[in-house]
Protein backbone atom coordinates (compact mmCIF):
# COMPACT_ATOMS: atom_id res chain seq x y z
CA UNK A 1 0.00 0.00 0.00
CA UNK A 2 1.32 3.36 -1.09
CA UNK A 3 0.92 6.39 0.60
CA UNK A 4 0.42 9.36 -1.45
CA UNK A 5 2.28 12.91 0.24
CA UNK A 6 -0.24 16.07 0.10
CA UNK A 7 0.84 19.62 0.40
CA UNK A 8 -1.18 21.00 3.14
CA UNK A 9 -2.45 24.62 4.23
CA UNK A 10 -1.15 26.24 7.01
CA UNK A 11 -2.48 24.89 10.80
CA UNK A 12 -3.81 21.47 8.84
CA UNK A 13 -6.94 21.31 6.37
CA UNK A 14 -7.96 24.90 7.79
CA UNK A 15 -8.80 26.63 4.03
CA UNK A 16 -7.33 30.64 4.39
CA UNK A 17 -9.31 33.44 2.07
CA UNK A 18 -6.36 35.63 0.67
CA UNK A 19 -6.89 38.78 2.79
CA UNK A 20 -6.40 40.82 0.08
CA UNK A 21 -9.33 40.08 -2.53
CA UNK A 22 -11.30 38.30 -0.37
CA UNK A 23 -12.24 35.90 -2.86
CA UNK A 24 -9.14 33.81 -3.74
CA UNK A 25 -7.75 30.92 -1.59
CA UNK A 26 -4.31 30.68 -0.15
CA UNK A 27 -2.02 28.17 -1.83
CA UNK A 28 1.39 27.27 -0.93
CA UNK A 29 4.17 27.63 -3.74
CA UNK A 30 7.65 27.04 -3.11
CA UNK A 31 8.76 30.24 -1.50
CA UNK A 32 5.96 31.30 -0.40
CA UNK A 33 1.91 31.39 0.23
CA UNK A 34 -0.06 33.26 -3.12
CA UNK A 35 -3.57 33.77 -3.80
CA UNK A 36 -5.37 31.29 -6.70
CA UNK A 37 -6.31 34.23 -8.16
CA UNK A 38 -3.16 35.47 -9.13
CA UNK A 39 -4.22 35.56 -12.68
CA UNK A 40 -7.12 37.64 -12.49
CA UNK A 41 -4.66 40.22 -11.03
CA UNK A 42 -4.55 39.27 -6.94
CA UNK A 43 -0.57 39.48 -6.06
CA UNK A 44 -0.72 38.51 -2.49
CA UNK A 45 2.21 36.84 -1.21
CA UNK A 46 3.40 35.32 2.05
CA UNK A 47 7.16 34.80 1.92
CA UNK A 48 8.57 31.75 3.97
CA UNK A 49 11.12 33.71 5.24
CA UNK A 50 10.95 37.63 6.26
CA UNK A 51 14.19 39.38 7.22
CA UNK A 52 16.19 35.86 8.13
CA UNK A 53 13.20 34.07 10.16
CA UNK A 54 11.39 31.14 8.49
CA UNK A 55 8.08 31.28 9.60
CA UNK A 56 5.83 28.57 10.85
CA UNK A 57 2.45 27.27 8.88
CA UNK A 58 0.89 28.42 12.36
CA UNK A 59 2.73 32.13 11.90
CA UNK A 60 1.06 32.03 8.68
CA UNK A 61 -2.22 30.60 9.73
CA UNK A 62 -2.49 33.51 12.52
CA UNK A 63 -1.24 36.78 10.03
CA UNK A 64 -3.72 35.41 7.43
CA UNK A 65 -6.57 35.22 10.19
CA UNK A 66 -6.24 38.08 12.22
CA UNK A 67 -3.96 39.89 9.80
CA UNK A 68 -1.26 39.95 12.60
CA UNK A 69 0.81 38.16 14.65
CA UNK A 70 2.20 37.75 18.01
CA UNK A 71 5.89 39.42 18.57
CA UNK A 72 8.12 37.23 16.36
CA UNK A 73 11.88 36.38 17.79
CA UNK A 74 14.88 35.67 15.13
CA UNK A 75 14.44 38.14 12.52
CA UNK A 76 17.54 39.70 11.57
CA UNK A 77 18.46 43.34 10.13
CA UNK A 78 19.84 43.05 6.94
CA UNK A 79 21.41 46.96 7.36
CA UNK A 80 23.28 45.29 11.12
CA UNK A 81 23.00 42.00 11.21
CA UNK A 82 21.66 42.29 14.56
CA UNK A 83 18.50 40.17 15.35
CA UNK A 84 15.83 41.71 16.68
CA UNK A 85 11.32 41.01 17.77
CA UNK A 86 8.76 42.20 16.08
CA UNK A 87 5.26 41.53 14.96
CA UNK A 88 3.94 40.74 11.14
CA UNK A 89 0.88 42.38 9.91
CA UNK A 90 -0.54 43.43 6.45
CA UNK A 91 -1.16 46.97 5.55
CA UNK A 92 -3.73 48.18 3.71
CA UNK A 93 -2.43 47.90 0.28
CA UNK A 94 -2.19 44.52 1.24
CA UNK A 95 1.40 43.98 2.04
CA UNK A 96 3.15 41.95 4.63
CA UNK A 97 4.90 44.27 6.78
CA UNK A 98 6.65 44.44 9.85
CA UNK A 99 5.28 46.09 12.97
CA UNK A 100 8.12 47.27 15.64
CA UNK A 101 6.41 48.49 19.16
Amino acid sequence: MAVEKTEKAPAADMVLTCPRCKQGQMLKGKTAFGCSRYREGCQFLVPFTIAGKTLTDKNIAQLLQKGKTTKLKGFVSHKTGNKFEAALTINPEGKVVIQFD
